[in-house]
């Protein structure tokens, strides 16, 4: 009886000391903060087609760490000539001295974000081409670690990234093949109408030329917006950046099936500029006009030049009417599919979605500036 006892009590006291344990954990089941974001846009462009391109939806979760800072993770897919692709899929932690970021994401390959409904109008000017793909989303996107110190807590930017572009060709090599530095002097979206610059910088951009040679060729860029007025219920500002290229020894012909990808790595020159005027009545962002002017010259011969104005009208709460003329004249052997210039007529609608859940962090980025913004 004694015996029995004893290992009744040894079982009680052992049941005790491990509930008493569990109970000195705190709940680890914190939920994380759950955001949804996404744009949703539909053109009828002049070639009396329905153009769909660049819709994206993303989720982010994250969760605020121990001691400090805000770690998650981003999941996102876009339309790309039909098919879904995950355009974001990375990791990141930031805290008030610096932020990580690793997986898919957008390319550090341009400054400004001018005016225009998608990324794809005057991409060839706008953003560092991809030397081994003529498809579009690999202009874009591609894998990135990327380092982004903030050396004063607020404004100025210190970046270092390092990644994979996607390669479109056959027999590149393994491994990393772009690297950037950069720094950017960038003002909170609350500030923007209140200081005269917005946003400034400058970016060394660095690819292996997969082709065939794997030499390296760079590409600086610099660019900057600011406000020509000082007024946030009618403002007027200005963006303008440009892109030198280094290119490659033999780049191969600009015209043809690897034009995309040879253009990229031929050397160039290439400036873009934009005004912008935003009607804000009661500080509610309602109207936007704009006007875009971008051109590229190649040394190999030829050059390009186009013109975009612009007219954003918000009817609701991330619906906005869209309408958006481009015209572009190639020079110099240069063409494009159908000859040489193109213009393109689009009308449209666009609907915008960032919603919350579980909020208890704070915002410092909204999950639409993942993407191209067409409205300032």
């Amino acid at each position: 009886m004694k015996f029995k006892n004893s290992i009744f009590a040894l079982v009680c006291g052992t049941a005790l000391l491990g509930s008493s344990a569990y109970a000195l954990e705190v709940d680890r089941e914190v939920l994380p903060r759950i955001t949804l974001g996404g744009r949703l846009i539909t053109t009828l462009d002049s070639d009396q087609s329905i153009n769909i391109d660049d819709g994206s939806f993303a989720t982010r979760f994250d969760k605020r760490m121990y001691e400090n800072g805000v770690a998650g993770g981003v999941l996102g897919i876009k339309e790309d000539d039909g098919t879904a692709k995950f355009n974001q899929m990375h990791v990141f932690f930031w805290n008030r001295d610096f932020e990580v970021k690793a997986g898919r994401t957008r390319l550090p390959n341009t400054l400004v974000e001018f005016p225009r409904i998608r990324d794809e109008d005057m991409l060839s000017m706008t953003h560092v081409g991809n030397g081994s793909s003529n498809n579009e989303f690999d202009q874009i996107y591609g894998k990135i670690v990327a380092f982004d110190w903030v050396l004063d807590r607020k404004l100025q930017h210190l970046g270092l990234w390092a990644g994979t572009r996607r390669n479109g060709s056959v027999g590149g090599p393994d491994g990393f093949d772009s690297y950037g530095v950069s720094f950017r002097y960038q003002q909170p979206e609350s500030m923007m109408y209140l200081k005269r610059i917005r946003h400034a910088g400058i970016i060394l951009d660095a690819q292996k030329d997969r082709a065939g040679s794997n030499q390296v060729f760079q590409s600086l860029i610099a660019g900057a917006e600011f406000n020509l007025n000082m007024n946030p219920l009618a403002n007027w500002s200005m963006g303008v950046q440009g892109i030198m290229n280094t290119g490659v020894s033999a780049p191969g012909a600009l015209n043809g099936a690897n034009a995309v990808a040879n253009r990229a790595r031929a050397k160039s020159t290439a400036v873009v500029a934009s005004l912008r005027y935003t009607k804000r009545p009661h500080l509610l962002t309602r109207m936007q006009a704009a006007v875009t002017v971008g051109y590229k010259s190649y040394d190999a011969g030829g050059s390009e030049l186009s013109v975009a104005p612009s007219l954003f009208y918000r009817i609701g709460q991330g619906v906005d009417l869209l309408a958006q003329f481009r015209n572009t004249q190639f020079s110099g052997g240069l063409n494009a599919i159908s000859g040489t210039s193109t213009n393109v007529f689009q009308i449209g609608l666009a609907f915008n979605l960032d919603a919350k859940y579980n909020d208890s962090i704070g915002e410092r980025d909204s999950i639409l500036n993942l993407e191209h913004g067409y409205i300032q």
